[in-house]
């Protein structure tokens, strides 16, 4: 302070320099308050700081001044209350869960149904056709039609159609074995390639209990020379 100044001066300069004092720290808790708070917005968990970032100046200070305890409160509170769905909207989302639950069910049994009957009239299809074509193939119709059906949707059709064809040969030969077998040929007698088979066919069927037709068959199966030579007899 310069020594030649008057007291009036002096008085003066002093006002001045406490005037300049306050504003300094008024600033300070200024920056204060804000550090502060700055401080307490950083501690604040993510629940908390979602909330606080809805509230109005006066509810985030008052929010700030709230213990931890009855912040976490507030916060939950208030995140449980946005996510609520309203009531009349949750019945409505219910029924239509319920209603689109309830259509998939129907959709699902009417499918199944559709192909239960696409199967039965497969069946009734293919036991045509195995009557047609292997006619002398031992085994009743509808087994028959059901084991063709099954060619078919395994190999599709051209390769099954190749193997029925094998089986249409197979067949033909048996119906002329079996034509063979009961006709009245002459020469036919109990030591003819036919009539072995006869017997052989009628002693498997009555031991293994199968038809007389599957027991031809077996018969043949087992004795390749003698089927070969009572084949050869018909032709």
């Amino acid at each position: 302070m310069p020594a030649d100044m008057t007291p009036e001066e002096i008085d003066k300069h002093l006002e001045d320099l406490e005037g300049k004092v306050s504003e300094l720290e008024s600033g300070f808790e200024v920056q204060k308050s804000r550090a502060d708070r700055f401080e307490a917005i950083s501690k604040l968990c993510d629940a908390e700081k979602e909330y606080f970032s809805k509230l109005d100046e006066e509810g985030q200070d008052a929010f700030l001044e709230a213990t931890s305890e009855v912040r976490k409160s507030q916060a939950a509170e208030a995140i449980e209350k946005a996510n609520k769905v309203p009531e009349e909207i949750q019945k409505r989302f219910d029924v239509l869960t319920k209603q689109a639950k309830d259509a998939e069910t129907r959709a699902a049994n009417a499918e199944a149904i559709a192909k239960r009957e696409e199967d039965a009239r497969k069946v009734v299809e293919f036991t045509k056709k195995a009557e047609t074509d292997l006619p002398n193939t031992p085994g009743k119709p509808e087994e028959k039609g059901i084991m063709m059906k099954n060619l078919f949707e395994k190999l599709g059709d051209e390769d099954a159609t190749k193997v029925v064809d094998i089986m249409k040969a197979g067949d033909a030969a048996l119906g002329k074995l079996t034509k063979a077998l009961g006709s009245d040929q002459p020469g036919n007698g109990a030591d003819t390639p036919h009539a072995k088979l006869e017997a052989l066919g009628k002693e498997i069927a009555k031991n293994e209990k199968v038809s007389i037709q599957k027991g031809y068959a077996l018969a043949m199966e087992r004795n390749p020379e003698l089927a070969t030579a009572a084949v050869g007899r018909t032709q």
